[in-house]
């Protein structure tokens, strides 16, 4: 379904292509995965929220717009560095953190209990340590491993009104239909994966970094193309367009200690909740931070270690 669905141990199972052969994909990924002996080499890893007019006039990205950079090599692929305000990074966190994961969504722990016919998790506030991702409006049916046409709810509006504002920067529309939320803990990686679960791959999908930094690959149409590595820290955006759609794409890697200040400290975040009505994601994006001290302090705590990707995308059948 997704670009960070499928591949990680503890979520739902995904069909692979047998390998005979160490493909130029996962050369890749073994260079940026965690060792103990060894330093990760990062110097090719491109950096567009740093080095962006050295990748533009060494030919690796044009620029699409004053905040928007299309990768040369990878036509369709947009990344936006820093396009979210940490204002919005923490609502939206916040969103990750205590509300997104709630029913009605359906997560990986919920997906489990029905496949395996026991009983669901208890609500909680925080995450769970075992969560790994949680879908919001038209779900996606793993069995089936369609989009489920009777399980569908309301997609938040602030997450519409996100995806309508990053899209306007590249001149392109969609219809926020189906989200998803990737948690990651310290050690978690996402393999290299095409997200083909639409009908229309044409269609846009929007990608959005929160909390730690991670070394995303992306690469060609098979896993043989060699991928770029680019950073995607906190704020930062990718639109997938046309042909990008059915590019292997993962992290092979999280740093731990690299969220922004503007997450993990609780002195950044604002002193009292906005008043809103309801308990929905909506009305926990306009709070805008955890109810009391104790809760905002648990809320910093997870962000140190963790990133968030939201994904959303139009389904369009």
């Amino acid at each position: 379904m997704t670009t960070d669905m499928g591949r990680r141990k503890s979520q739902a199972p995904a069909a692979e292509t047998p390998q005979t052969s160490i493909t130029a994909f996962r050369e890749a990924e073994k260079r940026y995965r965690p060792r103990t002996r060894t330093p990760t080499d990062y110097s090719d890893v491109l950096d567009l929220r740093d080095c962006a007019a050295a990748a533009v006039d060494a030919g690796a990205v044009r620029r699409a717009g004053p905040e928007a950079y299309e990768l040369t090599d990878r036509p369709g692929l947009f990344v936006l560095p820093g396009v979210v305000a940490p204002d919005a990074q923490r609502r939206l966190a916040f969103c990750c953190y205590g509300a997104y994961h709630r029913p009605p969504a359906e997560t990986n722990l919920t997906w489990l209990a029905r496949r395996d016919g026991t009983a669901p998790p208890p609500r909680t506030a925080a995450p769970p340590a075992n969560l790994r991702w949680a879908t919001l409006g038209r779900h996606y049916n793993w069995t089936e491993r369609t989009y489920a046409c009777d399980h569908v709810e309301r997609m938040p509006r602030h997450i519409g009104e996100l995806c309508d504002d990053l899209c306007g920067l590249i001149g392109v529309t969609m219809n926020a239909e189906a989200a998803i939320v990737n948690y990651y803990r310290p050690g978690d990686t996402m393999g290299g994966h095409v997200d083909d679960a639409e009908t229309d791959r044409s269609l846009p999908l929007v990608s959005v970094s929160l909390g730690c930094s991670a070394v995303f690959l992306v690469g060609g149409a098979t896993r043989d193309v060699a991928p770029t590595a680019v950073w995607l820290r906190s704020g930062d955006a990718c639109i997938f367009t046309g042909e990008a759609r059915s590019y292997y794409h993962g992290v092979p890697r999280i740093l731990p200690d690299t969220c922004p200040p503007h997450l993990r400290e609780a002195t950044a975040w604002p002193d009292a909740p906005v008043p809103a009505n309801g308990d929905g994601s909506d009305a926990a994006y306009a709070a805008g931070r955890p109810p009391d001290d104790e809760a905002l302090r648990g809320l910093c705590e997870f962000l140190r270690g963790s990133r968030l990707n939201l994904n959303v995308r139009e389904v369009g059948d």
